[in-house]
């Protein structure tokens, strides 16, 4: 029985995965920059996660197009029970 852990070092998936990586940014024009937090963990939870919001707004990463315009909304809504 083959080992988990050899599949997932083999080289053979480590260069599917690049190939895909490779497909992905050829292909899609809207990603999520690397280390930024996901949507749902900034507005889908109990609260509005505004610390997060912020600097995804202040930033406007061109290649993410709508996330500003969305959060911004979030953001304006939670000012009103914020208070």
């Amino acid at each position: 029985m083959t080992d988990v852990r050899d599949i997932l070092g083999s080289k053979e998936l480590s260069e599917a995965v690049q190939a895909v990586r490779s497909l992905t940014n050829r292909y899609c024009s809207q990603r999520k920059p690397e280390g930024q937090p996901s949507f749902a963990s900034i507005a889908l939870g109990k609260t509005f996660r505004a610390d997060k919001a912020a600097p995804i707004i202040s930033a406007a990463d061109p290649s993410y197009r709508g996330i500003v315009e969305v959060l911004f909304l979030g953001f304006c809504g939670w000012g009103d029970f914020a208070v």
